[in-house]
Parts: structure tokens; C-alpha cells; sequence
């Protein structure tokens, strides 16, 4: 949980979202020695699927995504994805840049209501 406030996620999503989609299977868990990524394909209206990089969380994980990138990236491939996406912060535009498709970092703007 502690994770998931770090990237702002608890605005958008709740602990108990993320543990239901990761039970009906529609996010997957992956651990690395010493942080978690959360994956889940994403299909598009034009069929288009998109292996999305959800939440990583713990220590080193810029590290850790780096060594299991190639298996994610194998299996994107075998579930028909055209794209492995991600969002980041700052830190992440230079270890994530190599060999990488124009990286964006999405940047939010909170509007008082």
C-alpha cells in the first residue's frame, strides 16, 4: 500500500481494486527479488492490445524492471500486443530510455472542484 500512494495512484484507484483485478486475473503480479510490477493487457477499440506496465513498487525497481524486461516484453509479444507502455517519473527518463519509442512521462495538473 505504502507503493501505491508513493506513484499517486490512491486518488485514482483503491487497494482493494487492484486486489480484485489481480484475483479475476485481469492485472498480473510479478515479483523480482525485491519489488512488484503489476501488468495488464489493454484492448483498444481498434483491436489494438497494449501490454501496459501498470504499478512497480519496492526497492531498486528501475533495476528489477530492467532484468524481467525481456520476458515481459516475450510475453506482450506472445498475447498479441503491439506496445509495452509505462508511465514515470523524471528519474526514470535516462536508465528507461535506451532502445525505447519516444518515452513520455504523464504529468497531472489536480483542478479544485
Amino acid at each position: 500500500e505504502n507503493g501505491f500512494n508513493k506513484v499517486g495512484y490512491s486518488d485514482r484507484y483503491t487497494v482493494d481494486f487492484v486486489y480484485k483485478r489481480l484475483m479475476d486475473r485481469t492485472f498480473q503480479l510479478w515479483t523480482t527479488g525485491t519489488a512488484i510490477i503489476i501488468t495488464q493487457i489493454e484492448i483498444y477499440p481498434t483491436g489494438v492490445k497494449e501490454f501496459n506496465i501498470f504499478l512497480i513498487s519496492g526497492n531498486k525497481f528501475v533495476e528489477n524492471l530492467k532484468n524481467v524486461m525481456d520476458e515481459l516484453k516475450a510475453l506482450a509479444k506472445d498475447k498479441g500486443c503491439k506496445y509495452v507502455t509505462g508511465n514515470g517519473r523524471d528519474g526514470w527518463q535516462k536508465p528507461m530510455t535506451k532502445n525505447y519509442d519516444d518515452l513520455k512521462i504523464e504529468y497531472r495538473y489536480s483542478l479544485e472542484i
